[in-house]
């Protein structure tokens, strides 16, 4: 007879439940066989205490943090825990990677105590000790299951969501819909995360108690950049169903998507009683367009600034008639755009949010621009206030020296003379502490070039492009509040 360990080779690892259908006879009785895997010791190993109907986790500690050990064990989760495996399939569908403080909004665990559900942290370090999901200081990754990650896709996700969300908020309080400024993003209700959360007086909503009028909540999650599949929305319907049992004031809950639903999908939701507001019906086409504008621009930003600049120019356009003139979160990320933009016609070459690994660290190069006989790298803030001492210090002696010896590790012979520009570009300028400093070791500093650029001698250097259009822009959207 086969034993257990000759399968788990065979087979990789897999659940008690299968194991059992293999090792199964005529003989045996299946609650025998059962009990005998629960009794397998070394070199079997088993996960327990997560697995529907009692089962455990199988595998030898041969196979431990193997690629067949994680896709084997996502596999079980996807059959057999599902409160485990929406943490990753809400990775997957963000390209596997998503910031920290959003991650629950896309699972069905609870962040706060629920009798009888697993909260939210405690699986989360579950799967990040089981080597599936890893920590970088800001974003929870997929970790070595061979599933792609595509950061500037995510990244361009992100910055979409965040439009979305904001001109949602605006669109629920200008129609009354919610109390004016109470809403709030990635936040708690009824023990659960929400992309959205706000209170409504609405009233539908409106009940008294002890003579004090309570109001009800509107709630929203947000799906966009991929096809939405049943999958996707049962994670949002077990939400609903969970707090449903739950003595909670009246809610009205949202989904914002793209129109790329899967019918069954969207029945699902309807049935549940889930407003599908799709971007198009709520905001219109031509938003529609310049979300679908900005995931194209930041997903390819390298590629759009080289050979399609125009489109940046549509973006920023798009984005002011849009925004009234404010950037609100993309500032940051626009400001790296402009800075490309303007070296994007004289450079063979350019990249936008680089990051490098070198030595065992990873550092993200803001603009890299190449020429025919230098380098040039642009560090960018979007500041309001001047760039600190502190800050130029942290850039001078920690950042550029990674970054230089990371590109003479990589220079290739014919290249070891090109002359390499390191650019400190701030929207707003220096501490005069800070401007003193950045003389200095310009001064001093022979191995390469160091310059800055503040607020005027941005606006001068696109001045000298005579680049109409995007002047008016930078001014109107970098410089008019700062």
């Amino acid at each position: 007879m086969t034993t257990a360990i000759e399968l788990l080779e065979k087979n990789g690892p897999m659940l008690s439940g299968q194991l059992a259908d293999l090792l199964e006879s005529g003989k045996i009785k299946r609650n025998s066989i059962m009990k005998r895997i629960s009794r397998l010791g070394p070199p079997v190993e088993k996960i327990k205490g997560i697995f529907d109907k009692n089962q455990c986790f199988c595998f030898l500690d041969s196979q431990r943090d193997s690629y067949q050990f994680k896709t084997a064990l996502v596999e079980a989760f996807k059959q057999s825990a599902s409160h485990y495996y929406s943490l990753i399939n809400a990775l997957k569908f963000h390209k596997g990677i998503l910031p920290q403080d959003q991650l629950a909004s896309f699972t069905s665990n609870p962040i706060k105590s629920l009798k009888s559900r697993k909260k939210f942290d405690i699986i989360l370090n579950d799967i990040i000790n089981f080597g599936l999901i890893k920590y970088d200081g800001k974003n929870y990754i997929l970790d070595n299951l061979e599933y792609e990650i595509n950061i500037p896709f995510s990244k361009a996700i992100e910055l979409s969501k965040q439009q979305i969300l904001e001109h949602f908020y605006d669109w629920a309080r200008n129609i009354s819909l919610i109390s004016y400024d109470k809403g709030l993003f990635h936040s708690e209700f009824g023990k659960f995360q929400w992309a959205f959360v706000a209170p409504s007086y609405i009233k539908p909503f409106q009940t008294c108690k002890n003579n004090k009028i309570l109001g009800g909540f509107l709630i929203a999650d947000i799906l966009i950049g991929n096809p939405i599949s049943i999958e996707n929305v049962e994670i949002l319907i077990k939400k609903i169903d969970i707090i449903n049992t739950q003595r909670l004031r009246p809610s009205m809950i949202f989904l914002l998507t793209n129109e790329n639903i899967d019918k069954t999908a969207f029945q699902k939701l309807k049935e549940n009683g889930i407003i599908v507001a799709q971007i198009r019906n709520l905001f219109g086409k031509k938003y529609e367009d310049m979300i679908k504008n900005l995931i194209e621009v930041v997903s390819n930003a390298s590629a759009i600034l080289k050979k399609s600049p125009d489109k940046f120019e549509t973006l920023i356009k798009s984005l002011k008639k849009f925004n009234d003139g404010k950037i609100n979160n993309l500032r940051g990320d626009l400001f790296e755009f402009l800075v490309g933009y303007y070296y994007s016609n004289s450079c063979k070459s350019i990249y936008i949010g680089l990051e490098i690994n070198h030595e065992g660290s990873k550092k993200e190069l803001d603009v890299y621009s190449i020429f025919e006989n230098y380098i040039i790298i642009a560090e960018c803030k979007a500041y309001k206030n001047n760039v600190s001492l502190e800050e130029v210090k942290e850039w001078i002696t920690e950042k550029i020296p990674f970054i230089y010896k990371y590109l003479i590790s990589i220079k290739p012979p014919h290249e070891k003379e090109k002359k390499i520009i390191f650019e400190y570009w701030c929207t707003s300028g220096f501490d005069e502490d800070a401007l003193e400093y950045l003389v200095s070791c310009s001064n001093r500093t022979k191995k390469y070039e160091i310059k800055s650029y503040g607020k005027n001698e941005i606006i001068s250097k696109f001045h000298e492009k005579k680049e109409k259009n995007v002047t008016d822009i930078i001014n109107e959207y970098f410089f008019q509040d700062v």
